[in-house]
């Protein structure tokens, strides 16, 4: 039983502790956002809609992104990119080659941020947009960019658009071939990501299921298993001798007498157990 005891535990130790690790970034003093498995991808969008770059605008219906998606060049050597957490990303639904794809990454901060530089590039062009804001974009085949100009990142200045509370980074990209891909780091400074980011990264059926667990093993762990009385050790115990107490029986077993008593009047009824419960009730007794 007691190894039933610490299993439930150490199993909702491990799910608690690995639910914190997740979300120990967002308290960070200097955060990142980067490009990451929770970003959202989407193709079917009119031309010259900006729509999809605002704040407010309903992306759940948007793909799930590739990551880290493979790519020829590793992310950290990109030019400006070094010592990146960020991710290359795609999506397989929106294929390769000759096509536009669409990305958003939501998220809250605390406060309004002292100083935010955004890192950005992607395989081919880009156009980047913050809160529905036009940053920028560096493209060859739609500018004058050099056509291996995606070899090195740009860096935005991008403080002064960033707020408390949800933020949108949005971004347009075009894949001529080959090779395709989109990265962006973007390092925050005085504010730091709100819990919410949790719930917003993570699958929110993820979520649920993780601290399901967690909360079920401690229940199980806590409350269930050592008020649990076994049927078979409780028969066995009172067998083995003609006469015995509730308390000692209690005792023996590491539960509350009155359960003990409880289970005992229930073998009794079932017919499992052949035996009496002496008048003072301090007693069960064979027959």
């Amino acid at each position: 039983m007691k190894k039933r005891i610490w299993g439930s535990l150490i199993i909702a130790l491990v799910i608690i502790l690995y639910s914190l690790a997740a979300i120990q970034p967002v308290f960070a003093e200097n955060v990142s956002v980067t490009t990451d498995w929770s970003w959202k991808a989407y193709s079917a969008i009119p031309p010259n809609s900006t729509d999809w770059t605002e704040v407010n605008y309903e992306d759940t219906f948007w793909w799930d992104v590739d990551a880290p998606h493979k790519h020829k060049v590793s992310p950290s050597d990109i030019q400006n990119m070094e010592g990146t957490r960020a991710q290359w990303i795609w999506s397989a639904s929106a294929g390769g080659d000759d096509v536009f794809v669409y990305f958003r990454k939501s998220f809250y901060l605390t406060k309004n941020p002292t100083s935010a530089l955004l890192k950005i590039t992607a395989d081919d062009d880009y156009w980047l947009y913050v809160n529905g804001i036009f940053v920028g974009s560096d493209s060859h085949y739609f500018g004058d960019a050099p056509e291996f100009h995606w070899q090195t990142a740009e860096i935005y200045d991008v403080t002064s658009i960033l707020r408390e509370g949800k933020n949108v980074i949005a971004v347009k990209v075009y894949d001529w071939g080959l090779s395709e891909g989109l990265l962006v780091d973007c390092t925050i400074e005085g504010s730091e990501l709100s819990p919410i980011n949790f719930w917003v990264a993570f699958p929110r059926w993820i979520g649920f299921l993780v601290f399901g667990i967690a909360i079920f093993s401690i229940v199980l762990a806590v409350y269930y298993i050592p008020r649990r009385v076994s049927k078979k050790t409780l028969i066995a115990i009172i067998t083995s001798r003609s006469k015995i107490s509730f308390k000692t029986l209690a005792d023996q077993m590491g539960r509350d007498e009155k359960r003990i008593r409880k289970k005992v009047k229930e073998l009794i009824a079932e017919n499992k157990l052949k035996a009496h419960i002496s008048e003072d009730r301090k007693e069960v007794e064979l027959d």
